[in-house]
């Protein structure tokens, strides 16, 4: 692959996972897969490791720390491990998955204390924002009387010892192969052999003794892991760029490193400096060993744990082998002397290995995603072919490193089952009795007579329709007439004397604004809702005092233009983003900036804007972009040039003042706030106009977060191990967090509940510590009592852009109080009203029975 292909833009996608800070958000690239180069994931002797020459073992740690320092992915040749070992596991690994799923079942990971044994597909989800992992697995943790340097089990350390994870069951599980335990043990310790000559190299690439490390990893945390992967469906192997469909998804592993086999399937992605994936594809006779993060965090993160993942594209099973060394969970180890540049502090603390594989486990599960319950509804397809005695419960403390299993309770047995059904008959059968008896009950009631049938149903509509009519009025009156009332009765602002229009013809917009308005209106935090259906777009929002309009723009034709409206059919080529906003605009910020005052101005100084009252309000400019965004975007911000020349802008810009120097302020406020949304949304590169370097430096156009996903994107939070932050969007490139009121927060029309005005809160707060202005769109806009109440809320709890299109409802600020107590009022009435009609109908029906069983006693005839 050339250069330019790899610095082209294909366009990009957002990955969740877990690291050993928190949670992190990286941006992939949606190039295709790709071999690694050899500068990339390069291939290392380590023959000279085992040679008893210092200078022989210093080379190939050198090679190490270069490896370890960029990629943190290498492949190891002349290991020592003979490929009889590889061989003899494989086909063990082969043999076993194999299996149907009830033999295999037998060394289930649920009748584990410590999550040994097997995970069947379906089971596990590495990556809670991806697919739950397309794999099956056999692990076991380290285990001393397998250990060749253990001479003496019983003379372990208590320390070492109480974390020690020994059990027989899952061996216990494969004793129909009998084969299966002694190849895998023998290629667990022969990985173990050369991980312990691993860390000796480690030690002198970091300028260590090699012996530093030795009595970390006496009892080592040495775990290992058979992953059996079925190959992908077509559609996944045709969408594979996309993170949907993974047989093990995108993580970093926990502890020092990983030595991993895999077979010639390959399968292996490793995630590169520049987000793209890349194939550490299989070499024959080689191992791939990978940095850890508990390496990256004692070496000050100047070795690097590298993200990675698998996806089986090749049509065929494959199997790997990742061996998983740390060292031992009662060890702990602070940040390296030697990894600590002059006038450099660590950047972390030293914390246990045993806390340390805690606090990653609880990272992991902290990834969010839309379907969690998938792993557990497949465990419960399998569930089925379990004996009840095998499906057991076990403690949270029980999970091992990298685990991500799912424990279920025993099925009901089937005696108890078998009680429930003659319940559920007793049951039907009272309801159908009760129902039965109710019908012969207004049987029994029911007249006789077709004439007092007429008479009793217009009673009973009379009622009905009385009761409505009652009810109609009253909630006129509360949520219509009485807002009105208060409207009409709050004295009138300046608008309202000063009309845009006059005589419903449109006046001179500049020069009323200049003349009149201008100096009078204070301007306040709404924002004019689709601005250009407006009697006079721009100026009614103005004069209204709203320091935000909407203009919603599309590519004319021939691509020279951009138009103004909400549908196609709507555009007209009189209807410009120019004559309609940015022009106006520009003559008015050259008046309120007269060329004899601002020609003395530098770069640093900051225009008037168009409020005289308030000369340094921002007014946003909100461009939401229907075309073809990649098309668009470009003519927006050549079209911006005018006010770009003059500072009109808000802006961000580096500012040197002199070479090696820089001012501190990045951040320019300006008369005009340039934001973008709508189709530019789906892809943000968009806006690094007019490329990527020039757009680091300076940039005036700003983008429109989604606030729905704000606070799951922008977090921080204190733990007791340190404080912990994510920010994805930055007020330095992201000025609007907006989102559907209706879609995120949901109907008030009986007012906030507590947990709607929690999820509110905590919007809100994450845009104002993330430098974000909150808007929320789709807002209620009847009745107007409700509207009122929403708008109260929403400013009360610091909502800072308020989406209106009542603009002088708005600007009035005279809205109604109490919209709740109206509702629970009302709705006391109405019902006080129905039942009193009920009562009548009743009482009604009760008098003509009775007159009608007197005049049958004295044998009336009734026609």
């Amino acid at each position: 692959m050339t250069a330019t292909t790899l610095t082209s833009d294909p366009g990009t996608t957002l990955l969740r996972f877990a690291s050993g800070n928190g949670l992190v958000t990286r941006r992939i690239l949606r190039t295709p897969l790709r071999d690694a180069l050899p500068t990339e994931i390069p291939v290392i002797d380590v023959s000279l490791a085992f040679s008893t020459e210092l200078t022989d073992r210093k080379t190939v740690a050198q090679q190490i720390r270069n490896a370890a320092t960029t990629s943190g992915f290498f492949y190891l040749t002349n290991h020592g491990i003979a490929s009889s070992v590889t061989d003899s596991a494989h086909a063990a690994c082969l043999d076993y998955f194999r299996q149907d799923e009830e033999t295999k079942m037998r060394s289930w990971v649920g009748k584990s204390r410590y999550f040994n044994g097997y995970k069947p597909p379906g089971s596990q989800r590495i990556n809670k924002s991806e697919s739950v992992d397309v794999r099956e697995s056999f692990s076991w943790t380290y285990d001393p009387r397998h250990d060749p340097d253990v001479v003496d089990v019983d003379a372990i350390p208590e320390e070492a010892r109480k974390l020690l994870r020994i059990e027989d069951f899952h061996w216990d599980g494969t004793a129909n192969q009998p084969h299966f335990k002694a190849a895998i043990i023998q290629y667990w310790q022969s990985c173990l052999k050369l991980a312990r000559v691993l860390v000796r190299s480690f030690a002198l690439s970091l300028d260590l003794p090699e012996d530093h490390f030795n009595a970390k990893f006496a009892y080592p945390d040495a775990a290992l892991a058979l992953n059996y992967y079925p190959p992908l469906s077509c559609s996944a192997a045709l969408d594979s760029d996309t993170n949907k469909t993974v047989s093990i998804g995108s993580h970093t592993d926990f502890q020092l490193f990983t030595i991993l086999w895999q077979d010639t399937v390959g399968g292996l992605q490793v995630l590169n400096r520049q987000g793209q994936w890349i194939k550490a594809a299989p070499i024959p006779g080689t191992f791939v060993v990978n940095i850890a993060d508990y390496l990256q965090r004692i070496t000050n993160d100047l070795y690097v744990s590298t993200v990675h993942r698998a996806q089986n594209l090749s049509g065929e099973e494959r199997i790997s082998m990742p061996f998983f060394f740390g060292f031992g969970l009662h060890e702990s180890c602070g940040v390296i002397d030697t990894c600590v540049k002059e006038g450099e502090k660590p950047k972390y603390e030293e914390i246990g290995c045993e806390a340390w594989v805690q606090r990653r486990a609880r990272a992991m599960h902290q990834v969010e995603s839309d379907d969690e319950n998938n792993c557990a509804q497949a465990m419960d397809r399998l569930k089925l072919s379990v004996p009840n005695e095998q499906v057991t419960e076990h403690s949270a403390e029980g999970l091992s490193p990298g685990s991500n299993n799912i424990t279920m309770k025993p099925d009901i047995d089937s005696s108890r089952s078998s009680q429930t059904e003659p319940t559920k008959s007793v049951k039907v059968y009272r309801f159908s009795s009760i129902f039965q008896k109710c019908i012969k009950s207004a049987q029994r009631l029911w007249p006789r007579k077709p004439s007092l049938l007429r008479e009793l149903l217009f009673l009973g509509a009379a009622a009905t329709i009385t009761s409505s009519v009652l009810i109609t009025l009253l909630y006129v009156f509360i949520f219509v007439l009485q807002p009105q009332a208060l409207n009409d009765a709050t004295p009138q602002n300046f608008i309202s004397n000063n009309p845009i229009m006059t005589n419903g013809q449109s006046v001179d917009g500049l020069s009323r604004w200049l003349e009149d308005f201008s100096r009078s209106v204070i301007p306040i935090m709404c924002h004019s809702h689709n601005d250009y259906w407006r009697p006079y777009p721009l100026y009614s929002a103005l004069a209204a005092g709203c320091t935000g309009v909407e203009a919603d723009i599309w590519l004319s034709d021939d691509g020279s233009d951009l138009l103004i409206g909400h549908d196609k059919h709507e555009l007209s080529p009189t209807k410009t983003l120019r004559s309609m906003y940015l022009d106006p605009l520009l003559n008015i910020l050259d008046t309120m900036n007269p060329p004899e005052q601002w020609s003395n101005f530098s770069r640093a100084d900051r225009p008037q804007g168009v409020f005289r009252s308030q000369p340094n309000i921002t007014v946003v400019l909100l461009l939401d972009v229907k075309s073809d965004p990649y098309k668009t975007w470009p003519v927006v911000m050549e079209q911006l040039g005018p006010l770009r020349e003059k500072f009109f802008l808000t802006r961000f810009e580096v500012v040197n003042t002199e070479p090696g120097f820089r001012l501190r302020q990045d951040m320019w406020p300006g008369p005009v706030t340039i934001v973008g949304t709508g189709n530019i949304m789906e892809d943000r590169s968009i806006n690094q106009w007019p490329t990527n370097e020039l757009y680091q430096h300076y940039h005036d156009a700003f983008l429109d977060a989604p606030l729905e996903q704000l606070p799951d994107d922008n977090w921080r939070k204190y733990e007791d191990y340190g404080y912990f932050a994510s920010q994805l969007w930055h007020e330095q490139d992201t000025y609007y967090a907006s989102v559907s009121f209706e879609k995120s927060i949901g109907s008030v029309r009986t007012g906030f509940s507590d947990e709607q005005l929690a999820k509110l809160r905590r919007q809100i707060s994450t845009a104002k510590w993330s430098g974000l202005k909150s808007r929320y769109w789709d807002l209620p806009s009847w009745p107007i009592s409700h509207r009122d109440y929403v708008w109260e809320v929403l400013t009360r709890e610091g909502v800072d852009m308020l989406n209106v299109d009542d603009l002088q409802s708005a600007a009035r600020r005279g809205w109604t109080k109490g919209y709740v107590q109206s509702v629970i009022w009302i709705a006391l009435t109405s019902t006080v009203i129905f039942l009193t009609g009920l009562a009548m109908t009743w009482y009604g029906f009760t008098a003509i029975k009775r007159h009608m069983e007197g005049l049958r006693s004295r044998s009336i005839v009734l026609a």
